[in-house]
C-alpha cells in the first residue's frame, strides 16, 4: 500500500489530468457546436454538385473520343493529357482525438498499397504514422492547422497539386458523436463526393453554354479546392467528435482511479488511526507500570 504522501501526490496529479480532459471535451464540444451545422448542411450540397462535375467530365471525355475517331477517319491523331493521380491524407498535428486518425490512417494505407498514386500527407500525425512503416513510397508533406484553417492556406496547398487530374482525399466523416468513419472522396470529378462503392450513380446528359470545354475549365478551377476544403471541414468535425468521446473515456477511467485512490486514502487512514490508538494504550499500560 503507497504511503500518505505518495497518495497525495497521485489524487493531485489525477485530479490535474482529470481538469485537463475536461477541458479539452468542453473545447471539443464548443467547436464542434460552431462548425457542424454548416459542415452537414454544406456536405449535401456539395454532394449535389460534384455529381454535376462528373457529368461534365464525362461528356467532356465522350466528346474527346468522338474528335478522336473523326481525326482517325482523316488520318488524323489527337492526344489526351496524360491521367497524373494522387492520394491525400487529412491528418492532425497533434494527438488527443481518439481513435479517428488511426482509423483514417488504416485505410489510407489500405487503399494505396494496391495503387501506384503518388502519397501527399498532410499533418503532423499522418506523417507520424507513415514514417513509422517498414514499407513506404516516396511522399510530399504539407502543414495546415487542426483548427482556423485559411482559404489561403487551401489554396497554397491546392496550387502545388495543379499537375493531378485525379485526387482523391482520405480524412474521417462524422456519423455521430459516437461514429465517425474513415473515408476517401474524389475532388476531381472521377466521381460524386463522397460517393461509397455500393451506391449507385446514374449519369446525365447536359447541353453546354457557350461550351464543354470552359464549363469544365470553370469547375476544375473553383470546386476542386471547394471539395479539399469541405474535406478539411469534415476532417475537423470528425475529429471533434472523437475527441469528446476519448475525453468522456478518459474521465470516466480517471474518476474510477479517483475512487480507488479515495477508498485506499479512507484505508490509510483507519490503519493509522488504529497505530495510534494502539501507541495510546501502550503508554497508558507504561504509565501504570
Amino acid at each position: 500500500m503507497p504511503g500518505k504522501l505518495k497518495l497525495k501526490q497521485e489524487m493531485e496529479a489525477s485530479h490535474a489530468l482529470r481538469d485537463i480532459s475536461q477541458v479539452y471535451q468542453d473545447l471539443s464540444v464548443m467547436k464542434m457546436q460552431e462548425i457542424r451545422k454548416s459542415v452537414l448542411e454544406t456536405r449535401s450540397f456539395m454532394n449535389k454538385i460534384s455529381e454535376i462535375f462528373v457529368d461534365i467530365k464525362h461528356s467532356y471525355r465522350k466528346r474527346f473520343q468522338e474528335e478522336a475517331e473523326h481525326k482517325k477517319r482523316a488520318g488524323k491523331t489527337a492526344t489526351e493529357q496524360e491521367c497524373k493521380r494522387a492520394a491525400i491524407l487529412l491528418s492532425a498535428n497533434s494527438k488527443m482525438y481518439g481513435s479517428v486518425e488511426a482509423n483514417v490512417f488504416e485505410h489510407f494505407l489500405q487503399e494505396t498499397a494496391k495503387s501506384q498514386e503518388d502519397i501527399i500527407i498532410i499533418g503532423k500525425l499522418g506523417r507520424s504514422y507513415y514514417e513509422s512503416q517498414p514499407r513506404k513510397r516516396a511522399y510530399k508533406y504539407y502543414d495546415l492547422p487542426d483548427s482556423v484553417v485559411k482559404i489561403e492556406d487551401i489554396e497554397k496547398v491546392m496550387g502545388q497539386l495543379a499537375e493531378y487530374q485525379d485526387i482523391n482525399v482520405y480524412y474521417g466523416q462524422f456519423i455521430s458523436i459516437v461514429t465517425q468513419n474513415p473515408i476517401s472522396s474524389n475532388i476531381t470529378g472521377e466521381k460524386p463526393f463522397e460517393f461509397l462503392e455500393q451506391e449507385t450513380y446514374e449519369e446525365h446528359d447536359y447541353y453546354f453554354e457557350p461550351s464543354v470545354d470552359k464549363i469544365l475549365h470553370f469547375f476544375q478551377n473553383q470546386l476542386i479546392v471547394s471539395l479539399f476544403k469541405q474535406a478539411m471541414f469534415e476532417s475537423q468535425l470528425a475529429r471533434f467528435a472523437s475527441r469528446i468521446t476519448a475525453m468522456d473515456e478518459a474521465l470516466q477511467h480517471i474518476d474510477s482511479y479517483l475512487g480507488t485512490l479515495k477508498a485506499t486514502n479512507r484505508l490509510l487512514n483507519k490503519r493509522l488511526e488504529g497505530k495510534r490508538q494502539i501507541e495510546k494504550i501502550a503508554a497508558i499500560v507504561s504509565i501504570a507500570n
